[in-house]
């Protein structure tokens, strides 16, 4: 017999009961997979990205669709853990230096590297556009202000190793004096 009396399959060929077993186990293949997916992100749900985005979701989006400052609580409990006393940080948040869980904080000044611990979010690490609002001192009269930095602010900071990944926005460096 020739190829033209051959059946292709269809869905059609299956029996109903079988067809709705068939889309059943799709769907919960689905949600077993969406999840799996969720529960992987666990507890940085904030800053979730679907797994097309791979491990470092900073590639994909940043500004606000990944950074609010909501790592700065595990940024505390890392800074505790490593015992470190003093911080040199570039965050894209409402940073309060004075804050008394916090280490002695100091901002990074644009273009000028620096030595020690920094912390600095993904979103000046990989944008441009640099602003926050912080305090520039403890005086209790202080106001938050509004900083703008240029472009390449952080640069310098491209080619040093990464000691942490704090939630899914924040990168932790411990510089060496050079």
């Amino acid at each position: 017999m020739g190829s033209r009396n051959k059946r292709r399959f269809a869905l059609a060929d299956i029996p109903p009961q079988q067809n709705v077993r068939y889309a059943a186990f799709r769907l919960a293949a689905l949600l077993a997979v969406n999840v799996a997916s969720v529960q992987s992100a666990h507890p940085e749900l904030f800053a979730y990205f679907n797994p097309l985005a791979g491990r470092e979701p900073g590639h994909a989006l940043i500004d606000s669709d990944l950074d609010w400052g909501q790592d700065l609580g595990l940024l505390k409990r890392e800074l505790r853990a490593r015992q470190i006393t003093s911080l040199h940080y570039g965050l894209f948040a409402i940073v309060n230096p004075c804050d008394p869980e916090m280490p002695s904080m100091h901002a990074l000044e644009p273009g000028r590297p620096v030595t020690g611990w920094v912390v600095l979010s993904e979103q000046f690490y990989r944008s441009t556009l640099h602003f926050s609002f912080r305090r520039d001192s403890c005086a209790r009269e202080a106001e938050y202000g509004f900083h703008s930095d240029p472009g390449d602010a952080f640069d310098w900071l491209k080619g040093a190793p990464l000691t942490a990944q704090i939630g899914t926005s924040l990168r932790l460096y411990h510089l060496a004096e050079r």
